[in-house]
């Protein structure tokens, strides 16, 4: 049985975005990439962030060249 995981480390929100951490870390401080913080671990929504890269192939379209 496969089952998805509801939250991404830092590792595996690196892997499934196809970014370094430092990127990763850069856009989640300025606010750009949705996150929380579980105790101190910072954790990625799966969910979370796919409507995210969702909202930005969005507005991509809408919006032109970008």
């Amino acid at each position: 049985m496969t089952t998805d995981k509801l939250l991404w480390n830092v590792k595996e929100a690196c892997f499934q975005l196809g970014i370094g951490r430092t990127t990763l870390m850069a856009m989640t401080y300025k606010g750009i990439v949705p996150s929380l913080l579980i105790g101190r671990r910072r954790m990625y929504s799966a969910q979370a962030v796919r409507e995210w890269i969702d909202s930005k192939k969005a507005t991509k379209t809408e919006g032109g060249q970008r």
